[in-house]
């Protein structure tokens, strides 16, 4: 199974302004999907935890 993105890709929120940048910085891979760990850059805020399909829904990629 591939993932789409790769370690250091960052994101931001979709349809919201001024939000935290998120940083992947651990894939694991699940017989479903790949789950990817993300942290602010800022370290403002929480981990979070988000498998490829919800990331590619909630997010944009912005690198």
């Amino acid at each position: 199974m591939a993932s789409k993105f790769k370690l250091g890709d960052m994101f931001t929120k979709k349809y919201t302004r001024d939000t935290i940048q998120l940083e992947i910085y651990e894939i694991t891979y699940s017989p479903i999907e790949p789950v990817y760990k993300l942290k602010p850059i800022r370290l403002c805020g929480d981990n979070v935890i988000l498998g490829e399909e919800a990331l590619i829904e909630l997010y944009n990629k912005i690198n």
